[in-house]
């Protein structure tokens, strides 16, 4: 390929891929949390206990009958399972041990050693 062209297909793919990621409207989010029955989140958790740092990824779903989340370690095994809904909380390790309370600040507190802020 001579040169100049090389030149301007490469301006062309440029202007293409900047084009592309410049397209992508920013997401809305809402002023409150009225009217929201029902989402799903991804992320990432990190967590510090004395002198040890902990991080995880995350996976929530809300629904009006209930939350259920899942944990997973950097190489995505899986730490915890929690399911919770009016009636109390189950959590779930990755080793499948499986503990059961009404509140789930105390369940996560109990079996993770931190507070899970569900």
């Amino acid at each position: 390929m001579p040169h100049p062209f090389r030149f301007l297909l490469t301006g062309i793919v440029l202007a293409v891929v900047a084009g592309c990621a410049a397209s992508r409207a920013p997401q809305v989010l809402p002023a409150t949390n009225a009217g929201i029955n029902a989402f799903s989140l991804t992320g990432r958790v990190a967590v510090k206990l004395e002198q040890r740092g902990y991080s995880a990824k995350l996976t929530w779903r809300h629904a009006a009958g209930g939350d259920r989340m899942r944990l997973l370690s950097p190489v995505g095994s899986v730490i915890a399972e929690l399911e919770a809904d009016a009636s109390g909380a189950t959590l779930t390790t990755g080793d499948k041990k499986v503990y059961q309370s009404g509140n789930v600040q105390a369940l996560t507190r109990e079996v993770l050693g931190w507070d899970l802020p569900l």
